[in-house]
């Protein structure tokens, strides 16, 4: 059966290289604005992620996946 998905855009920040836990988390419906975030945090923050997340439309807590779109570390892109 098919299932409809929506997709929103997640920003992730460490603080230090040895956290494995998320500083803070900003989301957006829309890419650019989330980049946009990124990349105002990045020089503050020593990571810096941007995540795409896939999720059911009808049940929030259903995620079906999520892809990277945007890293930074000390300030730098480590993305394409």
């Amino acid at each position: 059966m098919f299932e409809r998905t929506c997709k929103i855009y997640e920003v992730f920040t460490y603080k230090n290289e040895g956290d494995g836990e998320p500083f803070t988390r900003t989301t957006s419906t829309r890419k650019t604005d989330a980049l946009k975030v990124a990349r105002h945090y990045a020089p503050q923050y020593w990571r810096v992620e941007v995540n795409a997340l896939y999720y059911n439309a009808d049940d929030e807590n259903d995620i079906f996946g999520a892809d990277l779109v945007a890293a930074w570390e000390n300030g730098k892109k480590t993305t394409k």
